[in-house]
């Protein structure tokens, strides 16, 4: 009987999906924040601002999460998953809005309302948009 070699760490690390999303996440969300930022600092308004970093976000984040994260390339999720960061949208930018009346710089309030939501991002994507299709049984059970 010949021993299995023990896995590097990288491969099983790879394997993981959440440590997946954070790191291909992470890339996304640094690049859609300094998108954000750059328009604030430019003068935009900080909703227009969201808006235009969300949807440069939809466009490189259905394609990354999908296929890199979630083993997903059906294009039709793209309704799904628009829609969900249509609402996530929605959410944080009224967040953000609360922190500047608050006198919160705009770029800072962003930051704060991240973590939040990298978590509900990632919850809905693995539940609802990427969820795998339910296998079928036929009718005599095989």
């Amino acid at each position: 009987m010949t021993a299995v070699p023990p896995r590097p760490s990288a491969v099983r690390l790879y394997q993981s999906q959440p440590l997946r999303f954070l790191v291909v996440g992470g890339f996304n969300t640094i690049l859609c924040y300094a998108v954000y930022a750059l328009l604030v600092s430019a003068g935009l308004l900080f909703w227009v601002a969201n808006l235009i970093a969300l949807l440069f976000g939809i466009g490189i984040s259905f394609f990354t999460q999908g296929r890199i994260v979630f083993g997903n390339k059906d294009p039709r999720r793209i309704y799904r998953f628009a829609a969900l960061w249509l609402c996530i949208y929605l959410i944080q930018t009224g967040l953000i809005a609360l922190l500047v009346r608050a006198s919160i710089d705009p770029r800072v309030a962003g930051l704060i309302v991240l973590p939040g939501t990298v978590i509900v991002s990632y919850l809905i994507q693995k539940l609802i948009v990427f969820r795998p299709a339910a296998t079928r049984v036929s009718e005599d059970g095989a």
